[in-house]
């Protein structure tokens, strides 16, 4: 089975696919230190589930998927930059799987481990933290119980009959209803275009983050919770319209103060209960 990039000469062999199980924490001694480490969701298959009217994760340990491949050229050979390299070695996975691990071997003997998720279960945060605590079991063979990632939702509860701002619009649960995905031919005078307008007088700008909220949370108790929390536990900031030209007048110190104000704004404790109440007020 070959798996191709669509363009170049890089052409990746897929060798072997197969499904590792979560191991029980009661069996001892383990046979590998990898399979020691909790992660049950990233065993399980992503499914639509009717009630929710969305993907969920269902928990059966059907295994995480492991792809071992071989690609056709040298590592070095690749560009550095996320399209020419990253996305050339990517393999084809089902929708429904949790995790799947790819370890492509090169020419020159040099190899890429990549680690592809369902963001039902998890965001980007979570996922790093993964790769973090299962490298530091593969080098040391154990992970202390703080590092261990948490499943634990039991913080994260509605509060009755509590409606989120309607100042604050929060888009349907499902991906395809809330995005529209396309591609575009970008030609390098569309990009100069582009610079032009965003550069021209009285132009208005805004600029959004991706907030790790894990770090934000002011209650003592809540945030202890969902430190090593493996979920969806980012959301999306942004700072106040501003004139282009007052953004390119300002010190870079300024600047930096207007990003840090716009990330510090917001009252996380809340804005995580209005999303939670929501979800559980339309889950149905």
């Amino acid at each position: 089975m070959d798996g191709q990039d669509g363009g170049g000469d890089l052409h990746v062999r897929v060798v072997s696919r197969s499904f590792v199980r979560a191991s029980s924490a009661s069996i001892v001694p383990h046979v590998l230190a990898v399979s020691n480490l909790d992660l049950p969701p990233g065993a399980g298959f992503a499914a639509a589930v009717a009630a929710f009217e969305a993907e969920a994760i269902r928990c059966g340990n059907q295994g995480a998927e492991f792809v071992v491949g071989e690609a056709s050229v040298a590592l070095a050979s690749l560009a550095l930059d996320h399209g020419a390299s990253l996305r050339r070695i990517q393999l084809p996975y089902g929708e429904e799987l949790a995790l799947s691990v790819q370890v492509v071997s090169f020419a020159c003997g040099g190899f890429t481990v990549a680690w592809r998720t369902n963001h039902v279960m998890v965001d980007g945060s979570a996922l790093s933290r993964l790769v973090s605590s299962w490298s530091e079991l593969a080098r040391s063979g154990t992970l202390p119980a703080g590092a261990r990632p948490s499943h634990d939702r039991r913080e994260l509860t509605p509060e009755p009959r509590r409606a989120h701002a309607a100042g604050r619009p929060i888009n349907a649960l499902t991906t395809e209803q809330s995005f529209v995905r396309r591609l575009y031919l970008i030609e390098a005078s569309d990009m100069e275009r582009l610079r032009h307008a965003a550069s021209c007088p009285g132009t208005g700008h805004r600029m959004g983050w991706w907030v790790n909220r894990r770090q934000r949370i002011a209650a003592p108790a809540l945030r202890a919770a969902v430190r090593n929390y493996a979920g969806n536990f980012t959301t999306f900031t942004t700072a106040r319209e501003v004139i282009v030209e007052e953004v390119l007048g300002l010190p870079l110190r300024d600047v930096a103060a207007m990003v840090c104000e716009a990330i510090t704004a917001p009252d996380y404790d809340e804005h995580l209960q209005e999303l939670v109440d929501w979800v559980e007020e339309h889950k149905t």
